[in-house]
């Protein structure tokens, strides 16, 4: 089970990485985890809306060499073309809550 809480931790640590940071080098692995199919087809949508935040902060601090493959990147593509689909009714559900 895929804990929300830490991969918003993830999130907020990505975010808060400058791009020419030294170590940024020591995430390559980090990276091509979360871009495995386990999280981009996960059931739970907060999970993929979190990996698609790391993901472009990965692309970020890692610029302008990602470190991802060309098939990973269309994977990616794919997730952030139905993320930005989804966002309007994410938001609304949420705020409905």
């Amino acid at each position: 089970m895929i804990n929300v809480f830490l991969l918003k931790l993830l999130a907020k640590a990505f975010q808060e990485m400058a791009q020419d940071e030294n170590n940024a080098s020591e995430y390559k692995q980090l990276a091509l985890y979360l871009v495995s199919e386990f999280f981009l087809d996960h059931r739970n949508k907060d999970v993929r809306l979190l990996v698609a935040c790391c993901i472009a902060d990965i692309f970020r601090v890692f610029a302008p060499e990602a470190p991802f493959t060309d098939s990973e990147v269309v994977k990616v593509r794919l997730l952030y073309s139905n993320k930005f689909v989804m966002i309007p009714v994410y938001i609304y559900e949420t705020v409905m809550k």
